[in-house]
């Protein structure tokens, strides 16, 4: 007899189940979308087969479980800052004095920022995120944090150096390109802006990155100002690094776009996630869309700072894979991603299939994590329950899960495979 759960997952089933055979009334499988009455069989973790649930017929030794909600994969946030997770939203600042508030008010040393990520993780993961891609100033204590947690994905570890403080970059780029003693969570290298790291700092990241297959990520066209920045060091980015401190005349100028200045540096590639690109012209699109990189759209941070409407729909059209991320709890209120697609979801211009989209394969394509993020064979048991029944629009549980406030459960209630053992204490990794 299967074990029906209405909404809720099915307790009690531990790394020691082998085979299982899930049935669901609707599931959101990724790119495939939305099927009705679906069989899923599991082994060892993995999905072996889906598809109607007619066809789909469980093995004789197979656990069962039928579930009265709608299934999806894990959700995927793409972009956060959870060791910003102690940090409350100001009221609306500009970005400067937010930024300057932000650098007094994290993490000062490596256990606070690991603090803080589990924290930041704990809220993710209970409201559906099972990847993640996450910046880190700390990198050796956040990730050997977040290893111990369910989460898997990206750390993504931040590169700054520039003008008097170029001398910083390289012992930042060696702790972010380290890859012992985190997983399942993978290295990554985030040459942190262009206002914030010098060209020869990019290139060496690029440069890393590609010896060592690592993905990028990179805050680009972040500000309207960072053209003018990159062009002539004035203007709003410019007076940070005045109260900051550590300016010099030695730094290069360089005349075009943020996008353009990317390229320069070698930067563009399909294993670069670019955060937040709010402000780009056609030319730079048709850039990004011809190198394949990847775009982190962050609507509630982009809303909080005024920004000029996202174009993420042209990048769509464009070809361009466009996911969500969160940023931080300091600009997006926290790191929930499904809230994050409610967000979006509720401006009213984009339909609940493309927000659902963004929420999932996107991001996992993105991360380079292309067995997440989807329903199908080959693809990881990590599943979201959301309860159909009490959203009362059963008949498009995509819409209903947007508009509602429902939280998913998960199924299973932690990893399947046994979590490592925690790792010796981290080394300091060096402040921003």
């Amino acid at each position: 007899m299967a074990r029906r759960v209405r909404g809720v997952h099915h307790t009690g089933m531990a790394a020691r189940v082998e085979a299982i055979h899930i049935g669901a009334r609707a599931a959101f499988a990724g790119p495939a979308g939305l099927l009705a009455d679906v069989g899923i069989r599991v082994v060892d973790g993995r999905i072996v087969e889906i598809g109607p649930a007619a066809t789909v017929r469980p093995a004789a030794d197979d656990q069962r479980i039928d579930f009265d909600g709608l299934l999806t994969p894990g959700l995927v946030n793409a972009h956060t800052h959870l060791e910003l997770s102690d940090v409350a939203r100001p009221g609306p600042l500009p970005f400067d004095r937010w930024a300057l508030l932000i650098g007094k008010a994290g993490p000062s040393d490596g256990p606070a920022a690991a603090a803080a990520a589990l924290k930041g993780a704990e809220v993710a993961w209970a409201e559906g995120t099972s990847h993640i891609g996450d910046v880190t100033t700390w990198p050796a204590a956040t990730r050997a944090a977040l290893a111990r947690t369910p989460l898997r994905g990206v750390s993504f570890g931040e590169v700054r150096g520039m003008g008097a403080r170029r001398n910083l970059w390289p012992d930042r780029l060696r702790a972010a390109a380290e890859t012992a003693g985190h997983q399942p969570l993978a290295a990554g290298i985030s040459p942190h802006a262009p206002y914030s790291l010098e060209p020869a700092g990019f290139r060496a990241c690029v440069a890393k990155a590609l010896a060592a297959n690592l993905r990028l990520c990179c805050h680009i066209a972040e500000h309207a100002d960072e053209g003018r920045f990159l062009q002539n060091h004035t203007g709003m980015l410019r007076s940070l690094w005045d109260t900051l401190g550590g300016w010099d005349a030695n730094e290069p100028a360089f005349d075009g776009t943020p996008v353009q200045f990317a390229n320069s540096v070698g930067l563009l590639s399909d294993r670069l996630l670019m955060a937040h690109v709010n402000h780009a012209t056609d030319h730079d699109l048709d850039l990004i869309a011809a190198h394949g990189a990847h775009i982190a759209f962050c609507p509630r941070t982009h809303a909080y700072f005024g920004h000029a409407p996202h174009r993420y729909g042209d990048m769509l059209s464009r070809g361009i894979n466009v996911c969500l991320g969160t940023d931080s709890a300091a600009s997006g209120g926290d790191v929930s991603v499904l809230r994050e697609a409610r967000f979006l979801y509720r401006q009213g211009a984009t339909s609940a299939r493309t927000v659902w989209d963004m929420l999932t394969w996107r991001g996992a394509d993105a991360l380079g994590e292309k067995s997440a993020g989807r329903l199908e064979i080959g693809s990881r048991a990590d599943f979201c329950i959301f309860p159909v029944d009490s959203a009362g629009r059963s008949d498009d549980p995509l819409s209903a899960m947007l508009a509602g406030e429902q939280m998913p459960t998960r199924w299973p209630s932690h990893r399947l495979d046994s979590p490592p053992p925690p790792p010796p204490p981290p080394p300091p990794s060096p402040a921003a």
